[in-house]
């Protein structure tokens, strides 16, 4: 009788992490739309092509795939008194898509 509650909480905690996932997964889809305030298929047909392999083991990079989106997300801190010229190197010989994309 333990082992049989015991497999039926096993199962409920992992439909709940399924359940999570899915929920997580869409919201970042939904965040990608927002953020860029283009549709997610319109932004799919921007990055269709798939990336160059990328250092992988650079800090907080992060490939997009999985969502349809063949492009990478990297993140890095930044001091605050560096952050114009930081902002200037990443925009430099780039076309400003909307406010501050690149």
């Amino acid at each position: 009788m333990f082992s049989l509650s015991r497999a039926i909480e096993e199962f409920s905690i992992k439909r709940q992490e399924k359940v999570l996932s899915r929920k997580v997964e869409a919201g970042r889809l939904n965040a990608l739309e927002n953020v860029f305030g283009i549709p997610l298929e319109t932004l799919k047909g921007f990055f269709s092509k798939p990336t160059e392999n990328f250092n992988s083991d650079y800090p907080r990079a992060e490939n997009l795939g999985n969502l349809g989106i063949e492009a990478f997300l990297v993140i890095f801190n930044v001091e605050i008194n560096s952050f114009p010229l930081c902002f200037n190197l990443i925009k430099a010989g780039k076309k400003e898509v909307s406010l501050n994309h690149f």
